[in-house]
């Protein structure tokens, strides 16, 4: 993302939310969380086309190994 600019991300409940980038000293963890997994788009409709996997990681068990 571009700073000061919008990203789309699916939430954990499968609800399309917007945010905003801002580069910093202290960077907003959570944008950086969910743009290292993917889960960070440039537009609405992308997130709307990734909703259902991003449904399915959530809902899952499974360990991300890292």
């Amino acid at each position: 993302p571009t700073n000061g600019g919008t990203y789309w991300y699916v939430y954990m409940d499968g609800t399309i939310c917007v945010d905003e980038w801002w580069d910093s000293d202290f960077p907003d963890i959570s944008g950086v969380n969910l743009y290292k997994l993917g889960n960070c788009y440039r537009t609405k409709e992308e997130a709307e086309d990734n909703k259902d996997k991003w449904i399915k990681f959530y809902a899952s068990d499974d360990v991300l190994e890292v």
